[in-house]
């Protein structure tokens, strides 16, 4: 049995090493400004909510 009927390619199979950097990166960059956003979201809540406490 050969090497590539034991471990066939994977489904998608960058030419280059960058390709899954790049992709890797995208994903990053995704879950990050979510992170960022949904953060400054309840941050601006929780300061309302402190300002409608002090009033």
């Amino acid at each position: 049995m050969s090497y590539m009927q034991q471990f066939p390619p994977p489904p998608f199979y960058p030419r280059f090493q960058l390709e899954y950097r790049r992709t890797d990166q995208l994903e990053y960059e995704a879950i990050m400004n979510r992170n960022e956003a949904v953060f400054y979201e309840q941050y601006g809540a929780h300061m309302k909510a402190q300002e409608e406490q002090r009033a």
